[in-house]
């Protein structure tokens, strides 16, 4: 792009001297241009320079052309070179001169303020460019239209503005438009074509969908080698943006050849000591550290942060990236104290930022080196405020789909399960238990849909203890104001090079010396924020954290109030340890299982090959993850006389059926009633069933295509529903619509007669993330979707029970890491529904029917909860001689209020 700016200019320049040839500016121009092809583009423009003078006698200061001349310098400054106070300079002399002369709506004046925009952007001054990149979006779309290209230009400029500060809906939904309309050739007025397309590959990237992002990247590339050749510093970015998406998939030998490639571009059309240069040797940094080839990895950040402070000043968002990459890379090589000041360094910078995907990692990155140096205290103060700021930027991404949400969350995960972790290990269980209702709610929303009607989850921010609160207000106060001189200081020290008057020469020395002293305040404060949070005690931490959470105290009277003998247990899993937190009436406490995540997920899905086939023994398995997962609290559970668990259960180990695992002489059924909790449910626990049950069944017989026959549903529902006084098979009274009857229509009339359960046997499909393409399938045929359940709000505040008696009820697509299991029925409990019953995998269809039939009919006869109901029709199968098997009674799982 500078390459062809810079022959628009020289073919303008001499347009400006048509009118009074004159050898000597001939010859300059002529001198000019062949000191631009041979890479000598700084004295190129010197020269151009100190021209300018004679030209602006001729035509006067204010001409046109003289807007248009400084509007190019401007631009060769900014991306050529990255001297973005010349740059500066000379785009609002630029823009000056051509609001003057040709007026604030025209479509020359707009470009310089869309360029303006994007220099801010660059600078990291981030409110004027989003002020000058809205103010030319606004006037493009009134002079050129909403479909013109040069509003899709100005339509990219804000969109990268909102990538930057993590607000990745709004600039979606510009790339995405400006993708419709955006210049795919090269002419005078865009020169860089596929920027829209590339830019949905960044979004799509931070989102964690690497196959889309790779996708518009290509295919941007694919436009840029075709228009501006391979070798231009454009195609240098895709190449760059490829090998990121390679080494996130693990693919180093392929993401090395797009970095090398793009580095030899940047190297020959910019030099060495140039920001997009800078960037190329981060990647390759990047690369090296993901290698752990430590030595070459700083080498190559420790050159790119150098150029970047060079050219852009040490609190650019580009210098505080590389330095957190060196941070990391100290991290890695164990030398905590050096990421520890580095991390301090690039805390002091980030004050009152506003590009919060860089203060996240900042915080984040922070909090680990505190808590591998010793100071959990400290460690927990900043993971709260890492997460926090994940919790703003759910706000910016609501219209995203569903996929990109829960990519969104699964890329910053490890900030939440990080936070846990620590306050598990401090004994601070009742702010774990937050962290982890946050992450399970937030997989709960992404998971199931992007209803904006109930974004609570996104409101929820991490509490602040009271002996966090006042060291939050200190923090926030003192790295507020250092942020405040620092952007003066910075913006005084590049205009130096363009000449300070007297006053801002005196200024600026004032502000040196303020700096130096806020450096040492902040540095000071952030020591003795970890010194003071150190002198706390665990048991002191614990005790002032419980001033303020007053959950745990309303879980325990929860379970005081369900009865004698119900506890409830929450798992972590983390990368080297299982956590386990079990809350009784009395007391909560933790145990840990030192297990790698690997290990575990190996356990588990050997466990679950061994259960889904009734031909094999799974009680060696399942007495693994017996010792795992219940061994660690079996003295805590007896001594609590523990009858009734309430599991949360995290990750993986959702798919695991507890009540089939083994202690090496009986099942977890044979010992414990089991039930699922989940929180959107945990407001219906203690509500009292109806004394009398009333059923709505509905269920597929019929064979529909692509889904089988289920001939045993018939009678199924029959021998549970008894449709009128002289039926003598039934448990329970009620209705029941088979194959064409079953219909939405009969749903929502079964909903609104106030049916307290409703049995639905048939098939289900679920599709974690996609809304619309899970369904259940109805007997007319007709399909009922997640959205048209959750649009259509169907009311299931009536509901004792909403069970599921299908094929894969709760079980959905592979490689979800358990999220869906809880699917469908905790969408059920949103709508109101106080219990689910559901199934883990395929079961049989006649075994299936035998179940349904007992359970009902002990929950009527015997008057036992549901849990109960559930537990003793479990243990009818296990001491049965043809469904002993766990595959035929495990899979059954209850959500919810169990009572």
């Amino acid at each position: 792009m500078a390459q062809r700016l810079i022959l628009i200019f020289l073919i303008a320049t001499t347009c400006l001297l048509s009118s009074c040839i004159q050898l000597k500016v001939l010859r300059i121009r002529n001198e000019a241009l062949q000191l631009f092809k041979a890479g000598k583009s700084v004295e190129a423009i010197r020269l151009i320079e100190k021209a300018m003078p004679e030209v602006e006698q001729e035509l006067g200061p204010d001409h046109r052309y003289m807007g248009l001349a400084y509007h190019y310098l401007a631009v060769l400054y900014a991306y050529a070179h990255q001297d973005f106070e010349r740059s500066e300079k000379y785009f609002l002399k630029a823009l000056a001169i051509r609001t003057k002369t040709l007026g604030p709506e025209h479509r020359d004046t707009i470009e310089t303020i869309n360029l303006t925009g994007g220099l801010y952007r660059f600078t990291g001054d981030y409110s004027k460019a989003e002020a000058f990149s809205k103010r030319a979006l606004e006037l493009r779309t009134k002079v050129l239209g909403p479909d013109h290209p040069d509003t899709a230009d100005s339509q990219i400029y804000l969109a990268y503005l909102y990538l930057r500060l993590g607000r990745y809906g709004e600039a979606e939904k510009l790339f995405v438009k400006a993708s419709q309309n955006e210049q795919q050739e090269v002419d005078d007025r865009h020169p860089v074509p596929g920027e829209a397309l590339a830019g949905l590959g960044h979004v799509y990237s931070s989102l964690g969908d690497n196959e889309r992002a790779a996708s518009y990247y290509r295919e941007s590339l694919e436009i840029r080698e075709k228009e501006l050749g391979p070798e231009h510093n454009e195609v240098a970015k895709n190449l760059s943006s490829l090998g990121s998406v390679h080494q996130r998939d693990g693919e180093l030998e392929i993401a090395e050849k797009y970095y090398r490639r793009a580095l030899k571009i940047n190297e020959k059309v910019f030099g060495r000591r140039n920001g997009w240069t800078a960037g190329s040797l981060e990647d390759m940094g990047s690369l090296y550290l993901a290698r752990e080839e430590y030595d070459l990895a700083q080498k190559f950040f420790q050159e790119a942060k150098a150029i970047y402070q060079e050219v852009a000043g040490p609190d650019n968002p580009s210098t505080l990236s590389a330095q957190i990459a060196l941070a990391l890379l100290s991290i890695q090589r164990q030398d905590f104290n050096t990421a520890k000041i580095i991390c301090q360094q690039v805390l002091a910078s980030l004050g009152g930022h506003q590009a919060k995907p860089l203060l996240w990692n900042a915080q984040v990155v922070y909090s680990i080196v505190l808590a591998r140096l010793g100071s959990d205290n400290a460690a927990i103060f900043f993971g709260k405020q890492a997460v926090n700021v994940i919790q703003g930027m759910r706000l910016g991404i609501s219209g995203l789909e569903s996929k990109l949400q829960r990519g969104f969350v699964l890329k910053r995960e490890f900030s939440y399960r990080h936070l846990a972790a620590l306050l598990i290990k401090q004994g601070r269980l009742p702010e774990a238990q937050q962290i982890l209702t946050m992450l399970k709610e937030e997989e709960h929303f992404d998971f199931i849909s992007r209803d904006t009607r109930r974004e609570n989850v996104r409101k929820t921010n991490a509490d602040y203890s009271p002996l966090e609160v006042p060291w939050l207000e200190q923090y926030r106060t003192i790295n507020q104001r250092f942020a405040e001189i620092g952007r003066e200081f910075e913006k005084l020290k590049r205009k130096k090079k363009l000449g300070l008057t007297e006053a801002e020469d005196a200024y600026l020395k004032r502000l040196r010396s303020d700096m130096k002293v806020a450096k040492r305040a902040f540095r000071q404060f952030l020591n003795e924020l970890e010194k003071e949070m150190l002198k706390v005690s665990r048991g002191r931490a614990i005790e002032i954290a419980q001033k303020n959470l007053d959950k745990l105290k309303a879980m325990q009277g929860t379970l005081r109030e369900l009865g004698q003998g119900v506890v409830l247990i929450h798992y972590l899993i983390t990368d080297d340890n299982l956590y386990i937190i079990l809350t009784t009436t009395q007391v909560q406490l933790v145990r840990n299982v030192a297990i790698r995540s690997p290990e575990l997920y190996r356990i588990i899905h050997l466990l679950r090959k061994y259960l889904q086939n009734p031909e094999l023994d799974p009680r060696e398995p399942s007495k693994t993850l017996y010792e795992v997962m219940i061994a660690p609290i079996v003295d805590d559970l007896r001594q609590a006389k523990a009858r009734t668990l309430m599991l949360s259960l995290d990750g993986a180990l959702r798919y695991v059926p507890v009540s089939a695992l083994y202690n090496g002489d009986r099942y977890m059924a044979e010992d414990y009633q089991i039930v699922m909790f989940t929180e959107a449910a945990q407001t219906k626990l203690t509500g009292r069933p109806s004394d009398l049950w009333s059923v709505a069944g509905f269920g597929v017989t019929r064979k529909i295509a692509g889904f089988s026959q289920l001939p045993a549903v018939k009678a199924e529902l029959e021998s549970i529903i008894r449709r009128d006084p002289e039926d003598a098979d039934g448990s329970l009274p009620g209705i029941i619509y088979l194959d064409q009857t079953f219909t939405k229509e009969k749903i929502v009339d079964a909903l609104d007669r106030g049916f307290p359960v409703l049995h639905i046997a048939s098939h289900f499909v679920f599709q974690p993330g996609t809304e619309r393409d899970s369904y259940l399938l109805l007997g007319d045929g007709n399909t009922l979707s997640l959205a048209e359940i959750i649009e259509d709000d169907f009311d299931f505040n009536n509901l004792d029970l909403l069970t599921l008696s299908a094929c894969k009820t709760a079980l959905g697509g592979a490689g979800v890491n358990g999220r869906e299991i809880e699917g469908f029925g905790w969408l059920a409990q949103r709508q109101g529904a106080k219990a689910v019953l559901a199934t883990l995998w395929r079961v049989a269809d006649e075994s299936t029917a035998r179940f349904m039939e007992n359970f009902y009919q002990l929950r009527q006869e015997r008057r036992l909860t549901k849990v109960g109901a559930l537990q003793q029709a479990q243990l009818e199968f296990i001491r049965s001689d043809r469904f002993g098997h766990p595959f035929f009674w495990a899979p059954f799982i209850l959500m919810g209020n169990w009572l």
